[in-house]
């Protein structure tokens, strides 16, 4: 299922939210920034539905507010550079390399690096 369930106006930006519940582990939530009719940025949002589906909103308003009053983390955002888009990046190649069995994977502690090593075949 795919839906639009969020769009509000902060600054002189856009702001998009959808649900996808086919899209991957974790990155049901999408938020695309607009000037005008361009989409500036996507981000996926991880981990923000609760178990029953309900959506945590307020880290999606936090960082549209970081994002219009701070014009260097806007810069980074925009550029891919931010550490989010950096763990979404993570996300994204594991989820290529290890398909369905992602979903089986559960890290307790994504600091723990020994642990993120073993799950993804490189060096701690």
């Amino acid at each position: 299922m795919f839906a639009e369930v969020d769009q509000f106006k902060l600054g002189g930006y856009t702001f998009l939210v959808t649900l996808d519940t086919g899209a991957g582990f974790g990155g049901e939530i999408t938020v695309k920034a607009f000037q005008g009719e361009t989409v500036i940025l996507s981000r996926t949002f991880y981990f923000l539905l609760d178990a029953e589906g309900h959506m945590e909103s307020s880290h999606i308003r936090s960082f549209a507010a970081k994002f219009v009053r701070d014009a260097p983390y806007r810069e980074t955002c925009i550029q891919g550079m931010s550490k989010w888009a950096r763990v979404a990046d993570w996300y994204e190649r594991n989820e290529y390399y290890y398909g369905d069995k992602l979903q089986t994977i559960k890290i307790a502690n994504m600091s723990d690096k020994k642990e993120l090593a073993e799950i993804t075949g490189q060096c701690a």
